[in-house]
């Protein structure tokens, strides 16, 4: 008998599940790059923190995890099918806890 929600996926579609979410990342990021020249130009009423700031690490962020999400599609065993967790179909973009 299985307890809860058990999602297994083959290497293939898992591998397109990351690669989709890798773009989605690079897209995101893409964005934020577009409006960083807009952001940097305003004045901040706090000389600690500049607009821009934010989205360059927002930026950075995503590329990241649209780094990390490729490595794993590029890694995984073919002939393996993968237990994902809640948190693994998080990141594949599957779930969603924002609420």
């Amino acid at each position: 008998m299985i307890e809860g929600l058990q999602v297994t996926l083959g290497a293939e579609e898992l591998k397109v599940l990351c690669r989709k979410q890798a773009e989605a990342h690079a897209a995101r990021a893409k964005q934020y790059e577009e409006s960083l020249s807009t952001l940097e130009s305003l004045d901040s009423p706090h000389k600690s923190s500049r607009p821009g700031d934010e989205a360059k690490e927002t930026i950075a962020r995503h590329l990241h995890q649209a780094a990390e999400l490729e490595f794993i599609a590029d890694h995984l065993d073919a002939k393996e099918t993968y237990l994902l967790s809640d948190s693994d179909l998080r990141k594949l973009g599957v779930a969603y806890r924002g609420y």
